[in-house]
């Protein structure tokens, strides 16, 4: 994790997660051992800030979005990746649980 604080702003980058839910969660734990205000601004790719958003409000995080493009040709796939993990989430199932049966 490193830190870099401002005149007002703290900025801090969680390093230990392995998915962006686990991100939101050990983020949340960070914002609550700091005594940090917990707006937040979440940067990640236009076609996955849907899901981050929705991972910030599970984790009770006032999150602002600011999305980096992405290439053209790699939106589709990266699109449909989006919405399988949605999906299998909606279901109960994480995709970790998912690619383990892909994989057999």
């Amino acid at each position: 994790m490193s830190t870099k604080e401002s005149r007002q702003n703290v900025y801090t980058k969680e390093a230990h997660a392995q998915s962006t839910k686990e991100n939101f969660i050990f983020s949340k734990e960070i914002i609550q051992e700091e005594n940090l205000s917990d707006q937040i601004l979440s940067v990640t790719n236009n076609y996955h800030q849907m899901r981050s958003y929705m991972y910030a409000e599970q984790n009770g995080i006032n999150v602002k979005t600011l999305s980096a493009p992405t290439t053209w040709y790699m939106l589709f796939p990266l699109s449909e990746r989006e919405r399988h993990i949605i999906l299998t989430e909606w279901l109960g199932l994480t995709p970790d649980l998912v690619n383990k049966y892909q994989e057999i």
